[in-house]
């Protein structure tokens, strides 16, 4: 972001003429930038698993064993919608009574589910998230919220697909999503090859 507004741009960064542009970008706008973010394209990290040094070092410095077996997931399909939204209006009474009932069940005097009820009053304070007074669980598709040990502390899950919200999203074209190894050797790589051209 510069004084002169929000700069966007996509680049190419196997072809020298728009790296070269990029570098004149950024040390014409050294004293105006306050923060650079990239956001490599879909499939432009591929390239990264060519740099195992790279790979093995950003492992090594930051990413834990439990993360990288997660991150290794790769995801690429097509996956539509499996019903409309008015589907969803239709089923929204039985899926959101069953919710009811598993919420009834719950065990409230469970540490997890006590931090949980807590974070969540946090945020109502924070006004991250609020009460909506006029809601009708019987018009309305909920979503469940639960809490998750994980590291020694809890985190908070909002689970939209119990209530059949995710079933209402999809994507129509494939996509990939890049493991952290991939990303963070990408940006060493390129952070390498723009230091070397700015000498």
């Amino acid at each position: 972001i510069s004084e002169a507004g929000i700069h966007i741009a996509n680049f190419d960064l196997a072809v020298d003429a728009q790296v070269n542009g990029l570098i004149e970008f950024l040390q014409q706008e050294e004293d105006n930038l306050a923060w650079i973010h990239f956001a490599p394209a879909c499939g432009t990290a591929s390239f990264a698993v060519h740099l195992p040094a790279e790979v093995v070092r950003v492992l090594e410095e930051n990413v834990s064993d439990e993360d990288f077996a997660l991150a290794k997931k790769r995801v690429a399909y097509l996956c539509r919608p499996q019903y409309s939204v008015d589907t969803l209006r239709v089923l929204a009474k039985g899926l959101n009574a069953s919710i009811l009932a598993q919420l009834e069940n719950a065990d409230d005097r469970d540490a997890t589910n006590q931090q949980a009820w807590r974070q969540t009053l946090e945020e109502i304070e924070k006004g991250y998230v609020w009460l909506d007074d006029d809601a009708d669980p019987f018009k309305h598709a909920l979503a469940k919220r639960f809490g998750l040990n994980q590291k020694n502390k809890v985190r908070v899950i909002d689970d939209c697909t119990v209530g059949g919200l995710n079933k209402t999203i999809g994507v129509v074209e494939k996509y990939r999503t890049h493991a952290m190894d991939e990303i963070s050797a990408y940006l060493a790589w390129m952070l390498t090859r723009c230091r070397a051209r700015c000498q």
